[in-house]
């Protein structure tokens, strides 16, 4: 059933966009049903895999060869059946969805984009998820039979078109360290924007270059109130730190809710434990720290799985600068970090009737995502509270998020507060994340509304930039060098 229900919406995606598009859909629909799968069996598998002599690949089709027979049974009577069926609607729904936005915007990607006639503005292929999912889908990249690559969000883009007009504006002025990608907002539901790649520096001298722009870029994302500003959403490209995701770095000023440079998600922080391993999420990475724990599954058929915990220690993340094929870390660029910071600090104390004449606070009105942490600190809670709802969601997230520290946050006090005003937003959250409730019916969404706030003027930003002197440069100089001790 499942198989013919991925091989009819396929025929369909090959007629809206490509037959690669056609392709991805079948293998991702498979991969995703697994996902599924998985949390279901996994326990039993480890325990038939301390029971079982094979200590290789071998036992895993020991122990589907041993399953299979009751897979069928149990896949249905369990309800995944029904969770399997939900998740091949989205993400077909997703598929479509692009393909729509394409037609609606074709106008616009031709006129903003370079493309030569509309002719090129075909789907040739898209990509995996590079994000976690959005209400209509995830972030991705799509190419063209010109073989231009440009990314999609499935989601308000107002914020990235603001930041761009921020950074040309201070570009305009002088401050040329900074450098963002180009994004063309269609409407309120979703956006464009240019596909940054991970290119290598050009010379040694690069690497000092590289890091005194990061730190450049971080004095004006502690200025706007930026969070969440971590590894996944920067992209080192040549001797630029490119902001790609922008959706939490514009804030309103919360009473009660602590902020500092810390509070980015930039600076190197100790790793934390997410998915079964150790993770560091920061945007400025320390050698060492670029690794992961993740779940690793592969599906051909129903009667075909593996899974599988793997350590995954990528070569280099996106955020890391190439030179000559290996990774410049931040360890011997602390200085060079600071240099960048304090010359923009300098710039800003010299020109605040600039700046606040500046797109940095004119004409402010976005829905900006509120993360006191790492997003990725809060889908990893969500899934673990989904698996372990035993004593209800909530207490299982709670459970959870007390266990991840707020480095940047020392009052015990302020941390509960934190810990309360997460609560209460991840109650109200939707995200399309599947999985069986307590009575083993299918659930696509915990709450009722999803967490955006509006952000009208910039008064955390206008506050920063009031109060800012040379004592406050300094300070933050000092948690900069800090950071680099304890992280």
């Amino acid at each position: 059933m499942l198989m013919d229900l991925i091989t009819e919406k396929s025929e369909v995606i090959k007629s809206e966009m490509s037959l690669n598009c056609s392709t991805l859909f079948s293998h991702e629909t498979k991969l995703e049903i697994c996902k599924i799968v998985v949390p279901r069996i996994y326990k039993r598998f480890f325990a038939y895999r301390l029971c079982s002599p094979l200590l290789n690949n071998g036992v895993y089709s020991s122990f589907i060869s041993s399953f299979k027979n009751e897979f069928s049974s149990e896949f249905e009577r369990s309800g995944l059946l029904d969770l399997a069926i939900k998740k091949i609607e989205y993400l077909f729904a997703e598929y479509i969805n692009i393909a729509e936005s394409i037609k609606k915007d074709k106008a616009l990607l031709l006129s903003q984009f370079g493309f030569g006639s509309f002719d090129e503005i075909k789907v040739h292929n898209i990509s995996l998820p590079l994000s976690e999912p959005h209400i209509s889908g995830c972030v991705r990249v799509v190419t063209f039979v010109s073989n231009k690559e440009i990314i999609f969000k499935p989601r308000c883009s107002f914020s990235e078109l603001h930041w761009h007009n921020i950074v040309k504006c201070l570009q305009n002025n002088g401050r040329s360290r900074l450098k963002s990608a180009y994004c063309l907002c269609a409407d309120d539901d979703s956006g464009w924007m240019e596909y940054i790649r991970n290119n290598s520096l050009e010379t040694e001298s690069s690497c000092s270059e590289f890091y005194q722009n990061m730190g450049e870029l971080l004095f004006w994302i502690w200025l706007i109130g930026a969070r969440d500003v971590v590894r996944s959403n920067v992209i080192a490209c040549g001797s630029f730190p490119i902001l790609v995701d922008c959706e939490t770095i514009f804030y309103p000023k919360l009473s009660d809710i602590p902020y500092s440079l810390g509070s980015t998600g930039a600076l190197p922080e100790p790793q934390i434990m997410l998915g079964g391993g150790f993770c560091n999420t920061s945007a400025i990475c320390l050698s060492g720290q670029n690794k992961t724990t993740i779940l690793q599954c592969d599906f051909n058929d129903p009667d075909e799985f593996v899974i599988e915990y793997k350590e995954c220690n990528p070569k280099f993340s996106a955020n890391i600068p190439i030179l000559r094929g290996n990774g410049v870390y931040a360890d011997e660029f602390v200085e060079d970090i600071i240099l960048g910071f304090v010359s923009a600090a300098e710039f800003a104390l010299s020109n605040k009737d600039f700046i606040y004449d500046s797109e940095i606070f004119s004409k402010i009105n976005l829905k900006t995502r509120i993360a006191f942490r790492p997003t990725i600190v809060y889908g990893d809670a969500i899934l673990s509270a989904i698996e372990d709802s035993s004593q209800g969601t909530l207490a299982s997230l709670r459970r959870r998020l007390e266990n991840i520290p707020i480095n940047y946050c020392r009052s015990e006090l302020k941390k509960k507060i934190i810990l309360e005003f997460e609560l209460d937003l991840l109650s109200k959250l939707i995200v399309p994340v599947f999985y069986l409730d307590e009575d083993g019916q299918g659930s696509q969404h915990i709450g009722k509304n999803y967490f955006d706030m509006f952000i009208s003027g910039n008064r955390l930003a206008s506050q920063r930039l009031n109060d800012l002197n040379r004592d406050m440069v300094r300070d933050m100089a000092g948690e900069i060098a800090a950071s680099f001790v304890q992280g």
